[in-house]
């Protein structure tokens, strides 16, 4: 089966910018009933006309919006990682690093403290001379299509205290 991810283009701040998505029911047809609904199709012919229609059809920019929504087709719900949850908590205490900069070893050797709250979900590694801390991120689309108990925090994201 196919999918059509919509990608909104707003101006950077813009305020109350809708996230990328799955095209629903609901981009089709305001009066749907099954508005949230995902739509899917049997073939990348058939999502690529309905993307044709949108495309050819009159739209109007919202506020702070800067072009219409572009449209991607892809296979059996594959939103690849850019529309992954980006996580920077980097601030005074840690700094962000390149998955290449986080020793694999420190992960088997160190003591781990899992800590957990409303907004964050990482995992922090102490050793002798210096404490990581790895935050887990998820795909936004695959919260549209799955929920929250079917999640797959598999994207980490790696800081090094300073």
């Amino acid at each position: 089966m196919y999918q059509i991810i919509k990608r909104y283009h707003y101006y950077a701040g813009t305020l109350g910018a809708p996230d990328n998505h799955y095209l629903t029911e609901g981009d089709l047809d305001e009066q749907s009933l099954y508005y949230d609904d995902i739509v899917e199709y049997e073939t990348r012919d058939e999502a690529q006309a309905v993307i044709d229609g949108l495309s050819e059809s009159i739209y109007y920019l919202a506020h702070g919006e800067a072009d219409r929504p572009t449209y991607q087709i892809v296979k059996d719900y594959d939103c690849g990682l850019e529309d992954c949850i980006k996580h920077d908590l980097s601030d005074g205490e840690w700094d962000s690093i390149p998955e290449s900069e986080a020793p694999y070893n420190i992960f088997e050797e160190a003591n781990v403290e899992y800590e957990q709250s409303l907004s964050d979900d990482y995992d922090i590694y102490s050793s002798v001379d210096v404490d990581y801390k790895v935050t887990y991120a998820v795909c936004k689309l695959q919260l549209q299509h799955k929920g929250v108990d079917s999640l797959e925090w598999d994207h980490p994201t790696y800081y090094r205290r300073r």
